[in-house]
């Protein structure tokens, strides 16, 4: 499968970056659970709750582009949408990140090589053989961002 073409004007991501407005959202970046985030090694994760169409892909693209800029690390993103068939799965989801890490992780690049000698198509490749793969290549790198918008829709 092909993964998810992000640099399209009418990709999700796209979509939701031109979306954002100068400054809006700006004082996320100001909060406590931010900041301990961000600058923090032992906090994994920032979660960002609001409800239907408050913002929060907007939010997210714009997070997504900022991390990119900052160049701290290989940043992997995807937007589920339940009305798009390759956006809407754990497997999608999965595939997209281990193409994103591929240019950053040797590690990864050698374990799928592997997988493709032993299995047809990277569809065939058993969906806890990929995650541990790509688990596996995370933990050699110092820092690695994950962006995952609108899980409900998976």
């Amino acid at each position: 499968a092909e993964p998810t073409d992000s640099d399209s004007p009418a990709s999700e991501y796209r979509k939701h970056l031109v979306s954002h407005v100068q400054g809006t959202g700006e004082w996320i970046l100001e909060t406590r659970q931010y900041c301990d985030w961000f600058q923090s090694e032992s906090v994994g994760n920032l979660w960002i709750r609001g409800i239907p169409g408050c913002g929060k892909s907007v939010v997210a693209a714009n997070f997504t582009s900022r991390l990119q800029r900052l160049g701290d690390g290989p940043v992997l993103f995807f937007f589920f949408r339940e009305i798009i068939q390759t956006n809407r799965s754990p497997r999608s989801l999965l595939q997209d990140f281990c193409h994103k890490l591929l240019d950053y992780s040797p590690y990864l690049q050698s374990d799928l090589k592997q997988h493709r000698e032993k299995f047809s198509a990277v569809e065939s490749v058993p969906f806890e053989t990929l995650w541990g793969s790509l688990s596996n290549a995370m933990r050699f790198m110092k820092k690695v961002y994950c962006v995952v918008d609108a899980l409900d829709e998976m």
